[in-house]
């Protein structure tokens, strides 16, 4: 489970001071999914950012808990923070951010190798065959249409079977048949291993999927998974 309390960010835009997280609190069940919709700036991808470890709130806390244990991401230290997001964390982003020096197969399989994961290769391939991308597995990213390479991003997000899975715009660069695709992929494979997904977006389509929505743009800021 995702706990959040009172969690509160600001930025800094010249003098201006940007409020883009104010009080929010919500909780998101385990293998729950929760669509975060809003305006451009209300702090979608900031939230996100926050539960992968990646930005630090100004004030609040953030709980999730895994196997029985919680870990309190507040308190910890930024390598531990690294830790827990490379070993629990899937994250698609909307640009894909492949490697471009490394093969289909080598992206997806990099999350794998850094945990020390054994047959990551044979993991990885087989993940791409699920995803109807087999003989795409040798192709470098630069050949690779905008579907094809979103599909490998979801495929590198799922291949270590992380208990969260952090989504930011992941069809936002991608026509009508490609988000379809991805985004049933996406939703298919967090239901397959009970991974909990929370996935920021503009398309409605994708956010009538979710099993609760958190609206930014909303005054009040609150959503519980269960």
């Amino acid at each position: 489970m995702i706990s959040i309390v009172n969690l509160a960010k600001t930025y800094l835009d010249g003098d201006r001071l940007v409020e883009v997280l104010l009080g929010l609190s919500l909780e998101v069940s385990t293998g729950a999914s929760l669509a975060v919709t809003g305006p451009s700036g209300s702090g979608k991808s900031t939230l996100l950012n926050i539960i992968a470890g990646l930005v630090q709130a100004d004030a609040g806390s953030v709980e999730v808990e895994l196997d029985g244990r919680r870990v309190a991401l507040q308190t910890c230290t930024e390598q531990e923070r690294t830790s827990f997001r490379r070993q629990n964390i899937g994250y698609v982003h909307q640009f894909f951010n492949l490697v471009p020096t490394l093969t289909a197969w080598e992206n997806v399989a990099l999350p794998g190798v850094l945990n020390k994961k054994s047959a990551v290769r044979d993991r990885a391939i087989a993940l791409l065959a699920e995803f109807g991308l087999e003989d795409r597995a040798e192709a470098f990213p630069d050949v690779l249409s905008g579907g094809e390479q979103q599909r490998v991003a979801v495929a590198r997000a799922m291949i270590i079977e992380p208990a969260v899975v952090l989504a930011d715009e992941p069809t936002g660069n991608l026509d009508q048949e490609n988000t379809d695709a991805v985004t049933r992929l996406l939703f298919d494979c967090c239901d397959q291993f009970s991974t909990t997904l929370i996935v920021a977006t503009h398309s409605e389509a994708v956010a009538t999927l979710a099993d609760a929505r958190l609206d930014l743009g909303m005054t009040k800021l609150g959503v519980s998974g269960d």
